[in-house]
C-alpha cells in the first residue's frame, strides 16, 4: 500500500508524532544524521575545505534478501533526506536538481534489489554543479553504510558501520595525502539529539524543514516506484548499468596468476580471474566477474562481456565478439577464416563471429567463422555449428541441427524427434568471407512458427495475402545464403517493445469473454478519431470492406464512374466493380506516386461520383489541389476519399491523414503502420448523417437489435484486434519515428547513388511515416540488381509489378483506361527494401550496403558487356 503524500500542513502534526513514537523510523534517524551535520558544517567552515563537489554513498544491506522490500525505501530515506540537506547548508538550490533513478531486478521477478539515485544540484555562486550518488542493494554479503563526501581542498568519510557501538565514526582527510587530520566519533543516544559546533550553540533538528527539503525527491521515488515518469526526470530500468556500478563498488581488482601473459592495452573489469598459462592478445577486453580458465588465447581486440565463463583450452580469435554470461566449453573451437593458408602473400579480413547473450557451448564444439549463436542457445558438446543458431535454440550434430528448445536456465522446453529426417540441418551452403551481420534473429520463434517447415514459405505471395508469423519465424532463414538479413517485415522487433502490454490485454479480453463489440472497439474508435482529427470512427473487419461500405453510403451503384489511381492495390478499384460502378484508372505522378490532379480533369464526366485518391507508401496525396480542382470546375457534388491504408499517422501540412477528406479509410493489416494481429479496418469522418450510415451499414445495416433500415455487410472489428490496436497506439508515435530513422539511415549510405536510385524525398509539410520503403532504379536493370541482392540473401519486393489497368481481370469489365505511362514505367522500375517497427540501426546499415555492393557488381557487370559490345 503506497503511503499518502506528505503536505506541509501535516508536518507539525508528523513531527510531534516522531518526537512521541519511537516507531516513526526516518525521524528518528534523521535525528542521529543530524549531529552528523553540525559536526560536517564546523569543519568545513573551520577546515576551510572550499566547496562541496560531490556526496557518494554505499548503503549495502547484509545478504539477507527481503521478499517484499524495495532497497531505496527500506535502505535509502534517511541517505536522502541527510544529503539534501547538506547540500543546502553547502548553498547549493535544492529546487533546481536534476534528478535519476536505476532501478533492477536480479534475485526476483518483478522486485527491486539493487538500485542507483543520482541527483545534480546548482549553487547559486557560480555555474558549477554537484553530484549526489547514492547505490543501495541487498545483493551485497558484506553490509556497508559509508557516505564520501568530496570537497575541494579535502574529503570527509563517514562509516556508519564502524564501530558498532556507536553512530559511526567521521574522519576528514587531506586530500593530496590521504592523511586522516580529525575524527570524531558519536554515540546512538536519542536523549542527545544536538551538539555543540564551537560556538556555545546548541542545534536542534528542524524536523519539518527536513521532510519540505526531501518532497521533490521523495515524490520523484515514488513515480519512479510506480513506473511513471514526469518531464523532467529520467527512470531507467538497466540490470547490465547496474551490474557495472555494484561491480565497481564492491568488487575486487582483477587477478591474473603468474603464468598468465597479458599484452599492452588488455583491460579487465572488476572480480575478473586469469588462470594458469593464458595468454590475452593486446587491445582484448573482458568485463566483470569473468573466469578465464587455464590455456586460454585471446585474439587481438576480442572482446568479452561481464560474468563469462571460458573453460581450459579454447582460443578466442580475432574478429570474437562475446557477450555477457556466455559460457564456453573446456577446448571447444573457433574460427576466423573460411579459407586458412599459411602464405603470407593471401590476405583477406577476418570473417567475424558473435556469440550472444547467455548462450552456452559445450566441449570440443566447432564454431565455424561468420555466424551468430543467439541468446540462451545451447550448442551441444562436439557440435559443428555452420549456420546463424537461433535464439534459446538447442543444436547438436556434425553438421548441427536444430534438435528443439530450451529457456533462460538451460532447460528444454521443447525437443524434436531424435529421427534425423526431421531435424532443421545448419549447414553452410557456400565459402563467403564478407562480413556476416548477427543481429537479425531478434527472438525465439513462437509455438506457431516451430511447427513451419522452409517449403511453406511462398516467395511470389501477395501483400495482402501475407501471413506476418512466417516473415517472423526464424525457420523461413534457412536459405541458400550464408548471410543473413532482416525480413521485408516483422513484428519482432515490435513485440521486443510491447509484448508484455499486449499479453495481458489479450488475456485479459480473454478472461473478460466479450469477443464482438466489447468495450474496448467503443474506446478504440474514440482514441483514433481524436488522434485524427476527426468527429466520428467507424471501425469494420479490414481495409477493403472501409472502402466497400464507405462507397456504399454514399449510394454508389451501377452504371457511376469513380477515379482511382493505377498503380495501387487491387483492393481500391474492385470494390468499385463489387458494387456495379466503372473504375476510371488514372495516371501517377513519378515524385510522390500518387494520382496526377493535372489529369483528373479529363477523367471527369456527368457519371462521376467519387475520387479515391491514395496515399500510397505513406504520403499523402495532394488533396488540396484536388478539391481545388473539384471547386473551379463546379464538382462539388463528387465526394473525395482518401486511402489511407498505407498513410496512417502520416501529416500534411500540420494535418494528419484521414481528416483531409469528407471520408478517409484505412487497414489495420499487420503490414501497415498501424497493424493489429490479424485484419482491421476503420473509416473516418466529421459528418455525423454518413457517420450513421456506415455504422448500420457494417452491421448488416442494423438501426438497433433487430431493425434493419438498409441492406449492409457483416463487418466489425472483433474486441481482441481492438485490444491490440490500443495497446499499440501507446508506443504509435516511437514506432513512426523508428521507421524514419531507418529511412534516414538509408538516404545517408545510398544518397550518392543518385544516377542508379531515385529515393524518396518528403518534405517538412508532407510528412513521411514510410510503410514500404520504395526505390525508383535507373541507369541499370531493377531486375539485375534485385537478382544480385537475392543472390546475397537480402529480400525485395515490387508494390506492384502491373498497374491496375494492366491486370487481366479488367480486360473483361467496364472499365475506363486512361494513358497510363508513367505507372507503366515505374512498375518496371520500383523494388521495395526492408523497414519495419523498431528495425534496429545495424539492420538498417547492412541492407543499405549490400544494395551499394550489389550496385556496384551491377555496374561492373553492365560496363564489361558495354566494352564487349563496342568490341
Amino acid at each position: 500500500m503506497a503511503s499518502p503524500r506528505i503536505c506541509e500542513s501535516d508536518v507539525d502534526v508528523l513531527t510531534n508524532l516522531a518526537v512521541t513514537k519511537a516507531t516513526v523510523a526516518m525521524m528518528m534517524q534523521t535525528a542521529h544524521r543530524q549531529k552528523s551535520l553540525n559536526f560536517l558544517k564546523m569543519w568545513t567552515d573551520k577546515c576551510k575545505l572550499g566547496r562541496l563537489r560531490k556526496i557518494s554513498g554505499k548503503h549495502f544491506g547484509n545478504g539477507n534478501f527481503p521478499t517484499n522490500s524495495d532497497p531505496i525505501w527500506s535502505l535509502c530515506n534517511p541517505d536522502i533526506v541527510f544529503a539534501i540537506q547538506l547540500f543546502e547548508i553547502a548553498g547549493f538550490n535544492i529546487e533546481e536538481s536534476s534528478m535519476e533513478a536505476i532501478y533492477s531486478g536480479v534475485l526476483g521477478a518483478g522486485l527491486t534489489d539493487s538500485a542507483i539515485v543520482r541527483c545534480k544540484f546548482s549553487h547559486s555562486a557560480d555555474t558549477l554543479n554537484a553530484v549526489f550518488e547514492l547505490h543501495a542493494t541487498w545483493l551485497n554479503a558484506d553490509e556497508q553504510h559509508v557516505f564520501e563526501m568530496v570537497f575541494e581542498e579535502g574529503i570527509i568519510v563517514w562509516d556508519l558501520m564502524k564501530p558498532k557501538s556507536d553512530d559511526g565514526c567521521i574522519a576528514l582527510y587531506e586530500k593530496a595525502s590521504d592523511r586522516i587530520i580529525a575524527a570524531f566519533t558519536f554515540s546512538r543516544n536519542l536523549q542527545v539529539p544536538s551538539c555543540d559546533t564551537g560556538d556555545g550553540v546548541s542545534n536542534i533538528p528542524d524536523f519539518g524543514r527536513v521532510f519540505r527539503l526531501a518532497q521533490r525527491l521523495l515524490s520523484f521515488l515514488k513515480l519512479v516506484d510506480e513506473r511513471k515518469q514526469s518531464k523532467d526526470m529520467a527512470v531507467h530500468e538497466d540490470r547490465d548499468e547496474v551490474h557495472d556500478h555494484v561491480a565497481k563498488l564492491t568488487g575486487k581488482p582483477a587477478t591474473v596468476h603468474q603464468t598468465a601473459v597479458v599484452d599492452h592495452d588488455v583491460t579487465l573489469g572488476y572480480g575478473t580471474r586469469i588462470w594458469h598459462f593464458s595468454h590475452l592478445s593486446e587491445n582484448t577486453t573482458i568485463g566483470n566477474n569473468c573466469n578465464i580458465g587455464a590455456n586460454v588465447f585471446t585474439g587481438v581486440g576480442v572482446i568479452v562481456g561481464n560474468n563469462v565463463k571460458i573453460q581450459n583450452n579454447v582460443s578466442v580469435y580475432d574478429g570474437v565478439t562475446i557477450e555477457d554470461y556466455v559460457f564456453l566449453g573446456p577446448s571447444m573451437v573457433f574460427t576466423n577464416d573460411f579459407l586458412p593458408r599459411s602464405d603470407p602473400a593471401i590476405v583477406r579480413p577476418y570473417t567475424p563471429t558473435r556469440v550472444c547473450k547467455g548462450a552456452s557451448v559445450g566441449a570440443n564444439a566447432t564454431i565455424v567463422c561468420g555466424v551468430r549463436l543467439g541468446e540462451y542457445c545451447m550448442v551441444g558438446a562436439g557440435a559443428v555449428v555452420t549456420r546463424d543458431v537461433p535464439d534459446y535454440a538447442l543444436v547438436y550434430g556434425n553438421p548441427a541441427k536444430l534438435r528443439g528448445w530450451v529457456n533462460k536456465r538451460g532447460e528444454i522446453t521443447n525437443r524434436f524427434p531424435t529421427d534425423e529426417s526431421n531435424a532443421h540441418t545448419l549447414n553452410v551452403s557456400s565459402l563467403d568471407c564478407s562480413p556476416v551481420p548477427f543481429d537479425k534473429l531478434e527472438k525465439s520463434p513462437t509455438e506457431s512458427c516451430r511447427s513451419k517447415s522452409v517449403s511453406s514459405v511462398n516467395s511470389n505471395i501477395s501483400e495482402e495475402d501475407m501471413s506476418w508469423p512466417e516473415e517472423d519465424c526464424t525457420t523461413t532463414k534457412e536459405k541458400n545464403s550464408p548471410q543473413q538479413f532482416p525480413p521485408m517485415f516483422t513484428l519482432a522487433s515490435e513485440r521486443k517493445e510491447i509484448g508484455e502490454e499486449i499479453a495481458n490485454t489479450t488475456r485479459r479480453i480473454l478472461q473478460e469473454g466479450k469477443f464482438i463489440q466489447g468495450p474496448e472497439v467503443g474506446e478504440l474508435e474514440s482514441v483514433l478519431a481524436d488522434y485524427v482529427g476527426v468527429e466520428h470512427c467507424i471501425t469494420v473487419g479490414n481495409g477493403t470492406d472501409a472502402l466497400q461500405v464507405a462507397l456504399m453510403a454514399l449510394g454508389v451503384t451501377n452504371g457511376d464512374e469513380v477515379i482511382v489511381p493505377s498503380l495501387t492495390f487491387i483492393s481500391t478499384a474492385e470494390v468499385v466493380c463489387l458494387l456495379g460502378a466503372i473504375p476510371v484508372f488514372v495516371d501517377i505522378t513519378a515524385e510522390t506516386f500518387t494520382v496526377n490532379v493535372d489529369l483528373i480533369k479529363d477523367a471527369l464526366t456527368s457519371r462521376t461520383k467519387v475520387i479515391i485518391g491514395v496515399s500510397l507508401f505513406g504520403l499523402i496525396a495532394d488533396f488540396d489541389n484536388i478539391s481545388a480542382l473539384l471547386q473551379s470546375t463546379g464538382r462539388q457534388d463528387v465526394t473525395l476519399i482518401e486511402d489511407a491504408a498505407q498513410s496512417f499517422g502520416a501529416t500534411k501540412n500540420g494535418r494528419r491523414s484521414g481528416s483531409l477528406t469528407k471520408i478517409a479509410c484505412t487497414s489495420f493489416f499487420p503490414t501497415k503502420p498501424l497493424g493489429c494481429y490479424g485484419d482491421g479496418g476503420a473509416i473516418f469522418t466529421s459528418d455525423i448523417t454518413l457517420a450513421r450510415t456506415m455504422r448500420m451499414i457494417a452491421n448488416h445495416g442494423q438501426a438497433s437489435l433487430d431493425e434493419h433500415k438498409i441492406l449492409g455487410v457483416n463487418s466489425r472489428l472483433d474486441t481482441m484486434q481492438a485490444g491490440i490496436i490500443l495497446t499499440k497506439m501507446k508506443t504509435f508515435e516511437k514506432s513512426l519515428q523508428s521507421r524514419r530513422d531507418v529511412a534516414a539511415i538509408y538516404k545517408k549510405y545510398l544518397s550518392d547513388e543518385a544516377s542508379v536510385l531515385t529515393l524518396p524525398s518528403p518534405t517538412a509539410e508532407n510528412a513521411h511515416v514510410f510503410a514500404m520503403y520504395t526505390m525508383i532504379v535507373g541507369e541499370i536493370s531493377r531486375d539485375a540488381l534485385r537478382d544480385q541482392l537475392e543472390l546475397v540473401g537480402l529480400k525485395t519486393r515490387i508494390y506492384w509489378p502491373k498497374p491496375l489497368h494492366q491486370q487481366d481481370v479488367f480486360d473483361n469489365i467496364a472499365c475506363v483506361k486512361m494513358p497510363c505511362p508513367v505507372a507503366e514505367k515505374l512498375s518496371r522500375t520500383i523494388f521495395s527494401i526492408s523497414i519495419f517497427p523498431f528495425m534496429t540501426e545495424r539492420e538498417a546499415i547492412d541492407v543499405a550496403l549490400i544494395i551499394k555492393q550489389s550496385i556496384s557488381v551491377v555496374l561492373n557487370g553492365k560496363l564489361q558487356d558495354d566494352d564487349e559490345h563496342k568490341a
